[in-house]
């Protein structure tokens, strides 16, 4: 187990916002959301998080469980004409490869070579809809 959940009477319950208050020093914005690609979730850490960015990256993978098993932050901003990031994996499985079900079709897509963001759905479902 994590020995830093000891010291804060970590309970299964309780939300990984509540937690991370707790944890965290004080005056550091506790990081409320995070982007999900299959079951990876994506997380976009400030500088000040990124000390605690494994334990960070260890509460949403414990309160995301099962459906989420990696957790991932970017190292860098967007800077190639793919679109791709640099992600770095802080927690759980150690792969950026994972499936995305759009438009009832399933996709495996490997994150270090795709980029990916949810909101693009229904541009993604108008396109599929016109290979059909």
């Amino acid at each position: 187990g994590n020995t830093a959940f000891a010291n804060t009477g970590y309970r299964p319950k309780v939300q990984s916002v509540q937690i991370l208050e707790e944890i965290l020093p004080e005056g550091i914005i506790v990081p409320t959301g995070f982007e999900t690609v299959g079951h990876i979730a994506h997380l976009n850490l400030r500088d000040d998080h990124l000390p605690y960015k494994k334990l960070i990256a260890q509460v949403v993978l414990d309160k995301n469980k099962p459906k989420i098993q990696t957790v991932v932050n970017k190292i860098d901003a967007i800077q190639n004409d793919y679109r791709t990031m640099q992600l770095e994996v802080l927690a759980g499985i150690d792969s950026l490869v994972t499936t995305v079900i759009e438009s009832g079709l399933r996709f495996q897509v490997d994150l270090s070579t795709v980029y990916v963001l949810s909101s693009l759905g229904s541009y993604l479902s108008h396109n599929i809809s016109d290979l059909l």
